[in-house]
């Protein structure tokens, strides 16, 4: 029987976590660990059941639960390019930027025409910086086009895009995370 010395190491199983192991899996590992990747296995049953991917799901939940909404919305999935449920508010989170242009005005329009006259639209995207500022906004643009054909945005290029829509954007708050909240109203 070995005694505990104080003194921790690594068991030759978990190796593969180290950086210089010729396969590392450490990367991998923290993604996994992650939240917002095992609440989802909460739910392995409404995938099995529903056949449909518990993600949205929980996430949306979590999100309306924890802002006291939730008995007030209703999550759906379908598909918004052709049309998106009425309402008095829609929020998209790292939606636009899957997207080019052509198709995030689209969902923008959807949006647009299922809202009430005095509706709003919260979007939450990265939002590109000035040149040499905030690289990581950068290379989340380059793998937005590399990864889904999509982009991130500037300031000005919402602007545009929530115009053409028919959306004036009237504000655009940090969050404390690379995303912002991008508030649109009808014009």
């Amino acid at each position: 029987m070995k005694m505990w010395t104080g003194v921790f190491s690594l068991a030759e199983l978990g190796a593969c976590l180290r950086s210089d192991a010729p396969q590392p899996v450490g990367p991998w590992a923290a993604h996994i660990g992650r939240p917002y990747y095992w609440q989802e296995w909460s739910h392995l049953l409404y995938s099995v059941r529903t056949g449909e991917c518990a993600y949205p799901y929980v996430q949306a939940d979590k999100l309306l639960q924890g802002m006291g909404v939730r008995e007030r919305c209703e999550i759906c999935e379908g598909d918004f390019f052709i049309s998106v449920p009425s309402g008095d508010l829609h929020m998209l989170k790292s939606v636009l930027h899957d997207w080019n242009d052509e198709q995030a005005l689209a969902i923008l329009r959807s949006c647009r025409a299922a809202v009430t006259p005095n509706g709003r639209i919260l979007v939450l995207e990265r939002i590109i910086g000035a040149p040499n500022v905030a690289p990581a906004e950068k290379f989340g643009d380059l793998n937005m086009m590399v990864a889904a054909g999509g982009r991130e945005r500037s300031h000005e290029e919402f602007v545009d895009l929530f115009a053409a829509a028919g959306y004036a954007l009237k504000r655009v708050l940090p969050t404390g995370t690379q995303l912002h909240l991008i508030e649109g109203a009808c014009v």
